[in-house]
């Protein structure tokens, strides 16, 4: 996955701090989707390999792994809803309004592992952050 990034900082051990700007899931091109009439954008900052020896404030390239990036949105957006549907089918002894009871609960529960995870991940830093060349 290729991103484009300003470098903010140069830090030690050949690394530099980036901003990457995180658009909309649409990519933010409302004359393709009809969607809504905006998307705000996110600013985001990240420690990325510098290989290139990129200064402050040029305009670069970054690429991720993008099987990582895959795997972390497939847990957030799947294992919520398995759970869910486990928790529904899992508890048939119980009458209906209890079931839809324990499948909301392990709904919630999905998402908790989920913040989990992704504090764990984020304090591991995973997802590596690598220039790749400067954009003119």
């Amino acid at each position: 996955m290729n991103q484009n990034a300003v470098i903010k900082k140069i830090l030690p051990d050949g690394k530099a701090e980036i901003e990457v700007i995180r658009k909309a899931a649409c990519s933010a091109d409302c004359s393709t989707c009809k969607g809504c009439n905006h998307h705000p954008e996110e600013k985001m900052y990240v420690e990325a390999f510098n290989p290139i020896s990129a200064e402050v404030g040029d305009l670069v390239l970054v690429q991720t792994s993008t099987s990582k990036v895959l795997k972390g949105a497939a847990a957030v957006y799947v294992l919520p809803l398995v759970l869910m549907g486990a928790g529904y089918f899992l508890s048939s002894a119980l009458t209906e309004g209890y079931r839809i009871l324990v499948s909301m609960l392990a709904l919630i529960a999905g998402l908790f592992i989920c913040k989990f995870i992704y504090s764990f991940d984020a304090k591991r830093k995973s997802i590596t952050f690598t220039i790749t060349h400067k954009m003119r």
